[in-house]
């Protein structure tokens, strides 16, 4: 009787163990749907905004519709959120392979679509080789998008989902990468090294310090 019993007990547990992975998988298999059901059907401005907005010189940056949208290969066309247009500006770059991915208004820098908000935009200019400064602080924004890596696959679908359904943002799945350098004097590009800069005494490539390196001997 104890073995007949252990044993419907037994099946019992793996009926309901079987039940639970079938009810999960439809649970899973419908979210999948959904997400694919949403990115089919939502609206690509990219092509829109590229054809038909206000292009900045020759930078990534659109006016389009009363909003300014910059262009991040991989995520599409996004929003350049709480800029001031009247006064959005691009940096004039010198080098045809350097893409024009970063902006300024009299507020803030904006690295692609994401705001910067500890540089005086009264003194701010373009160092060259993608380095940014105000005199004091300055950065590096790289022109090569980077995935963004924090963007796990469960947040981007439940924030499709919300796109779709409430037109909040979308999932932002690349971004152009900037770093901030840890000093606080006035910087100089680096002739003909692409992404390298020194403030006199520090080398930088792209943003990282060098150990050691010796500003008499790298350009060699």
């Amino acid at each position: 009787m104890i073995g007949v019993k252990m044993r419907g007990n037994n099946q019992k547990n793996s009926n309901i163990i079987i039940k639970t992975c079938i009810f999960m998988s439809l649970i899973i298999f419908l979210l999948c749907f959904i997400v694919i059901l949403c990115i089919a059907f939502s609206s690509d401005d990219t092509y829109e905004i590229e054809n038909n907005g206000e292009r900045y010189g020759k930078s990534e940056f659109y006016k389009y519709k009363d909003k300014i949208y910059v262009l991040v290969i991989g995520s599409g066309m996004l929003e350049v959120e709480g800029v001031d247009i009247p006064t959005f500006k691009v940096f004039d770059k010198d080098k045809e392979d350097e893409r024009e991915n970063v902006g300024f208004d009299k507020n803030r820098i904006y690295f692609g679509n994401i705001a910067v908000s500890d540089l005086d935009t009264d003194k701010l200019y373009y160092v060259g080789n993608n380095y940014y400064s105000d005199g004091t602080n300055s950065y590096f924004c790289s022109t090569s998008p980077k995935s963004n890596e924090e963007l796990s696959a469960g947040s981007a679908i439940i924030q499709n989902i919300s796109h779709f359904f409430f037109k909040t943002r979308e999932p932002q799945y690349y971004f152009y990468p900037y770093k901030k350098l840890e000093t606080n004097k006035r910087l100089k590009r680096i002739e003909e090294l692409r992404n390298f800069a020194t403030n006199g005494e520090e080398v930088y490539n792209a943003g990282e310090k060098l150990a050691n390196a010796d500003i008499n001997t790298i350009k060699k």
